[in-house]
């Protein structure tokens, strides 16, 4: 285990320690996997065992505030996020680096890429986005202008039925992480949007397909969105335990689990994640704008979203589908937020090609 220190008081000099955990530390394929705002990184431990198997060099960090890490009474909005993950990478020395952020940390590792631009460039090769809020808003009064070209048509990324071989060299940052070899068993973007798109009607929001030759919003009037989220925040302040226990077992899940998942995600969220960072980090969801951050995101990204999620709208997903330029959507149809578990084999087996094999 590793102990991250950085400096959360130019003034002070006072700082906060960070918790850092790797696996397989000679692993060809390096990969670090950013927490949500309801659990620690130990959210992620039926993803390790699959990621090592596959040659990966696994990083497991807690954010402030959640397991292993400092619990400051503040330090949470996106940007103090971002540095914390700069800090890690930075002393882990990280390159050639995919991310994978859920919920919250799918918003810090956003902010991240645009924040360190120039050192992101350097050791990140991919993001990958699961049940990301980024941004958790909508947008009214927005005319959408088609492009001339692409009006009627979304460019589909295609799937190559080729296997790569996992024995061979893996890429350098500089020779190959640019370039793409998709592995079988994964949603085209074409397919998933199709299926997003009425859910995004439904929900009434403006909606722009992705790919190619795309169009634009004419307008940027931000509104938030109509949101239970400063109802959660109150919650939190007021009875974390029984916030912990309704998310999970409300919004956590789309499938049925036994009652000891239950209990056992509640007492995660209730024991290893402080008031201070639950109640910070759902602030943060809710009054930060993260538009600017997916429009400077310039880097092979996917996004995997559940179908049944009732957390992060439909629309927040087709949002990020079309200003992450040349981003992958995969939607799991019988996933809730708690994407990493509802469908497990499934979800694996796509974390494992996305970050394996598909370059």
């Amino acid at each position: 285990m590793y102990c991250v220190n950085i400096c959360d008081n130019a003034a002070s000099g006072a700082g906060i320690a960070l918790s850092a955990r790797e696996y397989n530390r000679r692993g060809r394929f390096t990969v670090l996997l950013l927490h949500g705002f309801c659990c620690p990184s130990d959210m992620y431990e039926y993803q390790i065992l699959p990621l090592v198997k596959a040659d990966c060099r696994v990083i497991t960090c807690d954010f402030c505030g959640f397991g292993r890490s400092d619990y400051p009474a503040h330090s949470y909005d996106y940007d103090c996020l971002a540095k914390q993950v700069n800090a890690v990478i930075t002393a882990l020395n990280l390159t050639c680096l995919c991310i994978v952020g859920y919920d919250a940390g799918g918003c810090a590792a956003l902010r991240y890429l645009r924040l360190y631009r120039r050192e992101a460039a350097r050791r990140v090769r991919k993001l990958i986005l699961l049940s990301c809020p980024a941004p958790f808003i909508v947008y009214e009064d927005m005319q959408y202008i088609p492009s001339t070209a692409t009006a009627a048509t979304t460019t589909a990324a295609t799937a190559s039925t080729a296997t790569a071989d996992p024995a061979a060299d893996p890429p350098t940052c500089n020779s190959g992480c640019g370039t793409t070899a998709t592995g079988t068993g994964t949603a085209t973007t074409a397919s998933a949007a199709s299926r997003l798109l009425p859910l995004a009607m439904a929900s009434n929001a403006s909606y722009l397909r992705s790919g190619a030759g795309a169009g634009r919003f004419a307008s940027k009037r931000r509104v938030l969105s109509e949101t239970p989220v400063s109802n959660y925040i109150s919650e939190v302040l007021s009875d974390k335990p029984a916030f912990c226990c309704n998310f999970v077992r409300n919004s956590f899940f789309a499938n049925a689990h036994t009652e000891a998942v239950f209990d056992y995600y509640a007492r995660m969220c209730a024991d290893k994640s402080s008031l201070a960072g639950i109640a910070g980090m759902l602030k943060a969801i809710r009054d930060e704008d993260g538009l600017r951050d997916l429009d400077s995101a310039d880097l092979p990204c996917t996004i995997v979203y559940g179908e049944r999620d009732n957390f992060v709208t439909p629309a927040t997903i087709e949002l990020q589908s079309t200003r992450l330029r040349g981003s992958k959507l995969i939607l799991l149809e019988n996933s809730g937020h708690f994407i990493v578990y509802d469908q497990l084999e499934e979800f694996n087996d796509i974390l494992v090609n996305e970050v394996v094999f598909d370059y």
